[in-house]
């Protein structure tokens, strides 16, 4: 096919789908044929990672369902909405959008809407980054009940919602009751025949962070390892997930004062990220501050110094609200600088 008629193609293509759009995007407010294409649109836009347009379709959608009284039908679209708002990096206005949705199921839908334990897993989610651990716990629970009112006590979403939980226990310093809620989804997610083993996975994971916790770094060692090698057979050795899982590794080792193995998991954080083409990820920059420390323990300050300036490149210019951890890397480079007889760079850090 040349150029020209290449051209003529994509501008048909196109000319379609915004046909179709005109003819089955919804028209009125009953019109419930057009919002299962806005909606079916909007979960096209967000697996395409394009979340403006997926909050649109979503929205419209939402609007009908719920003048409707499709409230089952209106919950999964806010749950659309406040996912693509979440990747999009705005955690305040997708919990705002997920608590407006629970003040719904309480006064329409108490006894028949399913997707609410969905919601409030969403909820336990958000409050866990915020740091409000209790709230998180509490909808976490709340969503486990839910969830094995409506789909039993065996299904992925209990999973997920015992996941939260335990990630909150585990940021809580609660690390048995982390334990028991990571197992049950352990436990859940290994019965299910799934080819997305990305859960079971995370799981593995977090389930190493629990017994790093208890300085329990060979147990440790064995979930990360477990996690990766559910990575590699569902070929994400290279992903992002990948890259967290070694940095964690190279934590244990370190831990464990496997100084070796821990650069070779460091330098394998730094690669899996650059050939992602994400340089300044902050799991890059955690590695170099890491190497550093290990090389300044190994006495080899020039390679140390490297490290340590690497990381606090990126920190001081990616990320200026980690000031605990710039701090740090000051002190850690002000006495390397130190070690090597450099006094002035060392009063200057």
């Amino acid at each position: 096919m040349n150029k020209k008629s290449l051209k003529y193609s994509k501008l048909a293509a196109f000319t379609a789908l915004t046909l179709v759009q005109l003819l089955f995007s919804s028209q009125n407010s009953s019109d419930t044929t057009g919002a299962n294409f806005d909606q079916s649109l909007a979960e096209k836009f967000q697996h395409e990672s394009r979340f403006d347009s997926s909050i649109v379709y979503f929205e419209k959608a939402a609007k009908i369902w719920k003048q409707n009284g499709e409230w089952n039908k209106y919950l999964i679209c806010v749950r659309g909405i406040s996912s693509s708002i979440i990747r999009k990096g705005d955690i305040p206005n997708s919990l705002e959008v997920l608590l407006s949705a629970e003040k719904i199921f309480d006064k329409e839908c108490k006894n028949n809407c399913s997707e609410i334990g969905s919601i409030y897993t969403m909820i336990g989610y958000i409050y866990n980054v915020k740091e409000n651990y209790d709230l998180s716990i509490e909808y976490s629970n709340k969503a486990i009940e839910v969830n094995t009112k409506f789909y039993g006590s065996k299904s992925e979403k209990i999973a997920t919602s015992y996941y939260t939980l335990g990630v909150a226990y585990n940021s809580t310093g609660k690390y048995s009751l982390a334990l028991s809620a990571l197992d049950q989804a352990r436990s859940i997610q290994e019965k299910l025949s799934s080819d997305n083993q990305s859960p079971l996975s995370n799981t593995f994971m977090m389930l190493g962070l629990v017994h790093d916790g208890l300085n329990e770094f060979n147990q440790a060692i064995q979930n990360y390892q477990q996690s990766l090698q559910i990575l590699e057979k569902t070929r994400k050795q290279n992903s992002q997930d990948a890259g967290t899982c070694h940095l964690y590794l190279m934590l244990s080792y370190n831990n464990q004062s496997d100084y070796v193995k821990a650069i070779e998991q460091g330098k394998k954080v730094i690669q899996i990220y650059t050939d992602l083409a994400m340089p300044e990820n902050p799991n890059v920059a955690s590695a170099y501050m890491k190497l550093g420390e290990i090389y300044t323990t190994f006495g080899d300050f020039e390679k140390a110094k490297d490290y340590l300036e690497h990381s606090l490149q990126i920190f001081s210019s990616r990320y200026p609200e980690k000031k605990s951890v710039i701090g740090s890397l000051y002190h850690l480079l002000g006495n390397v600088y130190k070690q090597t007889g450099d006094l002035t760079k060392a009063l200057a850090y």
